[in-house]
C-alpha cells in the first residue's frame, strides 16, 4: 500500500489502489485487535474457571464472543465520539475562552468515559454479561474508585504506547541513516515505502505483544473491586473457622 501510494500521482490508478490497500490493511488490523482483545479476556475466563486452555477451545470461544466485545468497544467509542462532537460544536462559536474550556472539558470527558468503561470487558469475560449489563457493571464498580482506576489505565496504556513509539523512533533513525548513504533519488523513492512498511509492521507487532498488559491490569482491578464491594465480612467469617 505504501509503495502504491508513493509511486502513483494524486490522480493515478496506482495511488488509488494504494488507498484501497491502506483501507483494507487497517480493516484487517482492527479485526486482529478485536480478536486479540477477545482472546486475552477469554483466556482469563478459562483460567478463572479452571478449564484447560487449549488453543482450539480458546480461539473458538473468542470468535463466538467477539461480537460482545465489539459491542462494548463500539458503545464506548460512540460515547467518546459524542464528547468530541460537543467540543466541536463549541469550537464553531469561535470564542477563545469557550474554546479553551471546551478542550479541557473534552479531555476530562474522554478520560472519565475511558475509566468508567474500562472494566466492561472484564465483566463480560468473567460474568458472561451482555453489552449493556457489562457497561453498567463497570460503571458501578468504578464510580467509587474512579481516580485509582483512571491512573492504572493511563499507566498501562502508556506502557503500550511507549513501546510502540520506541520502535517507530528507531525505525525513523534507521531510515534517515539509510537515506544518507549515497543512494540515488530513484532508489530512495523505492526504499522509503519499504522501510515504512517494515517499521509499521514491527510497531504493530510490539503493540500486539504488549496489549495483554493493560488487559491484565484491568482484569485484576475488576477482581479487586468485586472483592471490595461484595466481599464484606468475608475475612471475619474465615477467621471464625479457627474457633470451630
Amino acid at each position: 500500500a505504501f509503495l502504491n501510494l508513493s509511486s502513483g500521482n494524486v490522480e493515478g490508478t496506482s495511488a488509488e489502489h494504494g488507498g484501497y490497500l491502506v483501507i483494507g490493511a487497517f480493516t484487517l488490523i482492527a479485526l486482529e485487535m478485536l480478536l486479540l482483545h477477545a482472546l486475552v479476556h477469554e483466556f482469563f475466563r478459562f483460567h478463572d474457571q479452571g478449564r484447560p486452555k487449549s488453543t482450539g477451545l480458546l480461539l473458538g470461544r473468542a470468535l463466538r464472543k467477539s461480537l460482545h466485545y465489539l459491542g462494548i468497544l463500539l458503545l464506548t467509542g460512540l460515547m467518546l465520539t459524542g464528547a468530541v462532537f460537543l467540543c466541536a460544536l463549541v469550537f464553531a462559536l469561535e470564542e477563545p475562552l469557550l474554546n479553551v474550556v471546551a478542550v479541557l472539558g473534552m479531555f476530562a470527558a474522554v478520560l472519565a468515559l475511558l475509566a468508567m468503561c474500562s472494566l466492561a470487558s472484564a465483566a463480560q469475560a468473567l460474568e458472561g454479561k451482555g453489552v449493556a449489563a457489562a457497561m453498567n457493571r463497570s460503571w458501578n464498580l468504578v464510580r467509587r474508585h474512579f481516580w485509582p482506576t483512571l491512573g492504572l489505565g493511563i499507566v498501562a496504556g502508556l506502557i503500550v504506547l511507549i513501546l510502540g513509539y520506541l520502535v517507530q523512533i528507531i525505525g525513523s533513525i534507521a531510515m534517515v541513516v539509510i537515506m544518507a548513504v549515497g543512494h540515488s533519488p530513484e532508489s530512495r523513492a523505492e526504499l522509503v515505502p519499504i522501510i515504512m512498511s517494515v517499521v509499521f509492521g514491527l510497531q504493530f507487532c510490539v503493540q500486539m505483544l504488549a496489549y495483554p498488559i493493560p488487559c491484565t491490569c484491568m482484569m485484576l482491578k475488576y477482581c479487586s473491586r468485586v472483592e471490595e464491594e461484595e466481599g464484606h465480612g468475608l475475612r471475619e467469617r474465615i477467621a471464625d473457622f479457627g474457633s470451630l
